[in-house]
């Protein structure tokens, strides 16, 4: 019986591996257009691989719970500036708006989903949809799209006398990495992502000021 190193084994000089990461990077700058496209597209894969981290555009990410859609648009990223701070911004009750660049961050406070417009009843709804909503928005522009992501979302039960907490407690187990299962979480989420929606819509809302 022979003994010792099998030919091929072990790691590949270093060169070669510089090789083929290089070819790596090569072929998906080809296929998506940049490295940064690329990933995108590879982290997106990965949030569709693990169900149990999505429902609607809520995302558990590090045991945190975020809200998250990307909305198409016919505008340059500069014509979207203007118009979503004139148009969407110009409606919305906020605190600490700020604009870096391509992003524009604001906070705010005592949003309240009107969960009959969605087809929800007092009786029937998870109390945390019932009750206000306080969070970040952080809008990131490009050419022909924002996206919208909300954290530090916060359920307001001051009316109730218990103040303020995480939605993320109430609607996760296992330590904020997985959704629960009970449909009365499922229907409130649910609720809260056709507000959220509706709310960062510029077409939406621009149509609704409009009149049409």
């Amino acid at each position: 019986m022979r003994c010792g190193k099998r030919e091929g084994a072990g790691r590949k000089p270093k060169a070669d591996e510089d090789r083929i990461r290089t070819l790596s990077i090569n072929s998906l700058v080809s296929t998506f257009g940049s490295e940064e496209k690329a990933f995108e597209h590879i982290a997106g894969l990965a949030k569709d691989s693990f169900p149990h981290l999505k429902l609607f555009d809520f995302i558990l990410e590090n045991q945190e719970l975020i809200w998250q859609h990307v909305y198409e648009s016919d505008l340059k990223k500069e014509e979207l500036s203007n118009l979503y701070i004139n148009n969407v911004l110009s409606s919305m009750s906020k605190n600490n708006l700020n604009q870096f660049k391509d992003r524009i961050t604001f906070e705010i406070e005592g949003d309240k989903v009107n969960i009959k417009k969605y087809g929800g009843s007092w009786g029937s709804t998870a109390i945390f949809a019932q009750y206000p909503q306080n969070y970040l928005a952080v809008i990131d522009l490009k050419d022909n799209k924002y996206r919208v992501t909300v954290k530090n979302i916060k359920t307001d039960y001051r009316r109730a006398k218990q103040g303020f907490s995480d939605l993320a407690i109430t609607v996760t187990k296992k330590r904020k990495t997985q959704f629960k299962d009970a449909k009365s979480v499922t229907m409130g989420l649910s609720y809260i992502d056709k507000h959220f929606l509706n709310k960062f819509d510029m077409k939406k809302i621009k149509k609704e000021a409009d009149g049409w």
